[in-house]
């Protein structure tokens, strides 16, 4: 099991937010879809609306440093 990471800017905010799942998955796409999920439920919770979003990431560490995995926007 990994831990990654997600951070997301917002254009109407200039705070990032972030936010963390494990899972077992390997391939880069199925990550990317997991960490959509994870994204959309912190939405909720930060009180944000998923299509501002200006920038989002997903990262996580391994022995080298941080591995980035995805990123969108600017």
């Amino acid at each position: 099991m990994a831990k990654y990471h997600f951070s997301a800017k917002f254009s109407d905010s200039t705070f990032s937010y972030h936010g963390e799942f494990d899972t077992v998955l390997k391939d880069a796409a199925d990550i990317v879809k997991k960490a959509k999920i994870e994204f959309k439920r912190k939405c909720e919770v930060w009180k944000k609306d998923p299509a501002l979003v200006a920038r989002f990431e997903i990262y996580r560490y391994n022995d080298e440093g941080e591995q980035i995995v995805f990123e969108y926007g600017a």
